[in-house]
């Protein structure tokens, strides 16, 4: 399967998810859902952007989240806003409760360079927005591609994907440091595990 079906799927995807984000969830109680993750006792926890070094990552078995580092910095994003994973790639993004920390991973099959069935580079990109300077960290994808001032080694270094669930690391760049020529990179890994 090419990337441009698995593309055409992830919009389908989108649009799916966009409908059913409009038309609501199913509480019963009239409270918004919280996000939170469950504790061992069953009990919801209180929301947090940081991960507890102490438990696994990114959520417990049958669960959508992330686990993504950066800068010595953990965060788990725990909700899934679409996944594709069909033909041995996985294209995600995650998010926080209120919004603020956004991630996004495309990971082509193993192989994909020697396929000649057109797949990108992978990719990664984790938006902060939660201070008033806006952060794009991102390795691969075409808007990097197309840049001056890119160090080099900014890249997608490895990842495995199994099924619907991958892992990997990568040396990301921000992308505001590049457009005012001062290019600030990090060492960025990441666990994802789609529903």
């Amino acid at each position: 399967m090419s990337s441009r079906s698995v593309r055409r799927l992830a919009v389908i995807a989108v649009a799916a998810a966009a409908l059913f984000a409009a038309c609501g969830d199913d509480d019963t109680t009239g409270e918004p859902a919280t996000g939170a993750p469950a504790t061992t006792s069953g009990e919801s926890a209180p929301a947090t952007d940081a991960v507890d070094p102490t438990t696994t990552a990114p959520a417990p078995s049958g669960r959508a989240g992330a686990a993504v580092a950066i800068g010595g910095e953990e965060y788990a994003l725990e909700q899934q806003v679409v996944c594709v994973a069909m033909g041995g790639a996985i294209g995600a993004q995650f998010r926080n409760a209120d919004g603020t920390l956004t991630f996004h991973v495309d990971l082509p099959p193993p192989g994909w360079e020697s396929s000649g069935d057109g797949w990108e580079p992978p990719s990664v990109r984790f938006d902060d927005e939660r201070e008033d300077a806006y952060l794009q960290w991102e390795a691969g994808g075409e808007v990097l591609a197309g840049m001056t001032g890119v160090p080099d080694g900014v890249a997608v270094t490895e990842y495995s994907i199994d099924g619907r669930a991958a892992s990997g690391s990568a040396t990301v760049v921000d992308l505001t440091s590049v457009m005012v020529g001062e290019p600030a990179t990090a060492e960025l890994t990441f666990e994802v595990a789609c529903t």
